[in-house]
């Protein structure tokens, strides 16, 4: 919430990273990373960003619950 309120007052990464203990570089990562063209960052919108980030990164799993495998694995397992 708070860079999201630095940010609409126009300082720079530079100026909001001692307030947020932080380094320039990671003020600039975070609004890079999560600031739209057409909208200002908003916490809510990096948060839910961020989440759907990290549930794309993760590998398949190897093994379909919903298969005939997962049957065999669960007779072997009882």
């Amino acid at each position: 919430m708070t860079l999201a309120i630095m940010r609409q007052h126009g300082p720079s990464a530079r100026d909001m990273a001692p307030a947020l203990v932080r380094s320039p570089s990671t003020i600039a990562r975070e609004l890079g990373r999560n600031t739209a063209a057409a909208l200002p960052y908003g916490s809510h919108t990096a948060q839910v960003t961020c989440a759907s980030r990290r549930v794309a990164a993760r590998p398949a799993g190897k093994l379909n619950f919903d298969g005939a495998d997962w049957g065999a694995v669960r007779t072997l397992f009882d």
